[in-house]
């Protein structure tokens, strides 16, 4: 059977796309930053499913890989991901690094650590790029946005803020459904003759095919309409 490392397993895409190719007969080596995380993943798929203690930001986790990993390797779906959310100006440099390291270093680190054995069978790297996990919580995080900044900043930002709040139902419901996401991971993963990108989702793909054919300041007014910001500060 073909074996996969799947990063950021423990929920949302993660999880699904662990779900669904374990049910697809694929071995697959859950990477989880702690190991009781995979529990769930591991009792439905016991013969599928072996939990990775994974940060991907820690060198010690990437060289463990070395002797974690099975000798053939299929497949890496790098999925692990954060979002650091708020005005640019506000936003401290710490948490910048923090996501540049999650989404782009580490991701790479991975992916440079299991090259060899890609390699060897001829396998695939799956890169996710999403934010769909963001509107779970996304008042919390917009409670916790806010909080963070400075009464200047706040006043500045206010209507800003306010239209985000207001976007939020919205892209709740048009939110592409993890299982989705994970199907498309799967086909990326098997098809005969792979596609460079996979976009998924009605919205989504309307995003990409308009903002290839509009003019950049006509997109950026249609988007200032959707998430109900000003034009400025």
């Amino acid at each position: 059977m073909p074996t996969v490392l799947v990063t950021g397993a423990s929920r949302g895409i993660g999880a699904a796309a662990v779900h669904r190719v374990a049910g697809a007969n694929w071995d697959v080596l859950a990477g989880v930053r702690r190991a009781e995380d995979a529990d769930p993943l591991r009792a439905a798929h016991p013969l599928r499913v072996t939990p990775v203690t994974l940060d991907i930001t820690k060198p010690d986790d990437i060289a463990a890989l070395e002797r974690l990993l099975p000798n053939r390797l299929d497949g890496v779906v790098n999925n692990a991901g954060v979002v650091v959310a708020g005005p640019l100006e506000a936003v401290p440099p710490a948490d910048l690094r923090r996501q540049l390291d999650v989404n782009v270093v580490g991701q790479m680190a991975v992916t440079q650590a299991t090259l060899p054995r890609l390699r060897a069978s001829r396998g695939r790297v799956v890169f996710v790029s999403s934010v769909s996990g963001l509107w779970r919580n996304a008042d919390q995080d917009a409670d916790a946005l806010e909080s963070t900044l400075s009464p200047g900043h706040r006043a500045l930002y206010a209507r800003h803020i306010a239209g985000f709040r207001k976007s939020i139902p919205r892209s709740q419901r048009t939110a592409v459904p993890a299982d989705e996401v994970a199907g498309v991971i799967e086909r990326a993963l098997t098809d005969r003759r792979p596609r460079a990108r996979y976009v998924v989702g009605r919205g989504p793909r309307l995003q990409v095919l308009t903002s290839r054919l509009l003019p950049t300041a006509l997109m950026d007014a249609l988007l200032r309409s959707a998430t109900g910001v000003p034009r400025r500060a």
